[in-house]
């Protein structure tokens, strides 16, 4: 009997921990996502730990056309001719009915441009910040402190220079989900009560008997 309601009183709290809602930081790579440099399906669907996000590419809002480097990561093939997101080109982000933090992205730029390179980011559709920096290698902005939570988002290039270098490419994005806590009905708490207060009686019962 001992046994059994251990056991039972095992499976009840198990339920009870399914319940707690957990965060996990998830890292997407676009490097190496086919076999050779080239567009990609639009959209571009990844998953990696159950969470999938669909990746377009628009040029001028206008719908685009991915472009991937096994090494450098994902662009947009549009108007530049370079195949890295420029000015009016733009890479979205869309994970759904999730809402995720933005935690931080790896930017990749071509060796022989110094100029610096620019993008604006949007979360739902809304302005975020404006980002300006000067690479010719690789960058990785951390966004923590802006704490932006969307489904969507979307990084538009802003780089008007015309140089056939200019532009930048997505390595990698990473971003923090924090699951909903699934509700766990009253009565298992109670049922795992009750079953704590039985297993203390017997234990009682048995202290009792050893004693006499």
């Amino acid at each position: 009997m001992k046994k059994k309601l251990t056991l039972l009183l095992a499976l009840v709290l198990s339920i009870c921990f399914y319940g707690i809602g957990y965060t996990a930081t998830i890292t997407y790579e676009f490097t190496g996502l086919d076999s050779s440099n080239g567009t990609l399906s639009s959209p571009y669907v990844m998953e990696v730990d159950g969470m999938t996000v669909e990746i377009t590419a628009t040029v001028d809002s206008a719908s685009g056309t991915l472009h991937q480097n096994t090494e450098n990561g994902m662009g947009v093939s549009g108007e530049n001719g370079n195949n890295r997101v420029g000015n009016g080109e733009a890479l979205i982000f869309d994970f759904g009915s999730s809402l995720v933090t933005l935690f931080s992205t790896e930017l990749t730029f071509h060796a022989d441009f110094t100029e610096g390179s620019s993008f604006d980011l949007y979360a739902d559709s809304t302005f975020v910040d404006s980002f300006t920096f000067e690479s010719n290698s690789g960058l990785t902005i951390d966004f923590s402190s802006y704490d932006i939570q969307a489904s969507v988002f979307e990084f538009l290039g802003t780089e008007t220079s015309e140089d056939a270098d200019s532009g930048f490419r997505i390595r990698e994005l990473t971003v923090d989900y924090e699951s909903s806590a699934v509700p766990v009905p009253g009565a298992i708490w109670l049922l795992g009560s009750g079953l704590i207060g039985l297993l203390g009686v017997k234990r009682r019962k048995l202290s009792c008997k050893k004693e006499n």
